[in-house]
């Protein structure tokens, strides 16, 4: 039992010292590798100026969307619409005083003028309704 142990040993210490001259016969048959010398190269790029641009965004989803608050525009007139402001835009936030749109004053102003021209009218008629339904018809006809 003895002698197997010996012999387990010494070719376990065979196999270390060939495996130990093999790699220094390595490290020392190793070509000395060659110096270079560093250029440094510059990165081809092309560089362009930022400029700002109001992009349409397509987000394609599923689901409902509903905004933080919700606007409905009404005239308080009729007319026709002659001009957007240019902050009229779908999504843009405004600020109070803003001028959105532009209607044509010519459709609404007609429309003053002649509701002037019912009052005068009716100013005009008011006095002979009073003589007429009123307990001074004498009075009336003497003042006319």
């Amino acid at each position: 039992m003895e002698k197997d142990f010996k012999f387990k040993a010494i070719r376990v210490i065979v196999v270390l010292a060939v495996a130990i001259v093999i790699a220094v016969l390595l490290i020392k048959m190793q070509p000395e590798p060659e110096h270079k010398i560093r250029t440094e190269t510059a990165l081809l790029v092309e560089a362009l100026p930022a400029k700002a641009e109001t992009l349409n965004m397509i987000i394609e989803s599923y689901g409902t969307v509903k905004p933080r608050e919700l606007l409905k525009l009404v005239a308080e007139v009729k007319g026709q619409i002659v001009s957007l402001g240019p902050a009229f835009k779908e999504g843009s936030f405004i600020k109070k005083g803003m001028t959105l749109i532009k209607i044509d004053p010519r459709s609404y102003q007609l429309e003053v003028d002649k509701r002037k021209v019912e009052i005068k009218q009716a100013e005009a008629v008011v006095p002979t309704k009073q003589c007429r339904f009123g307990n001074t018809a004498m009075f009336c006809f003497v003042n006319t």
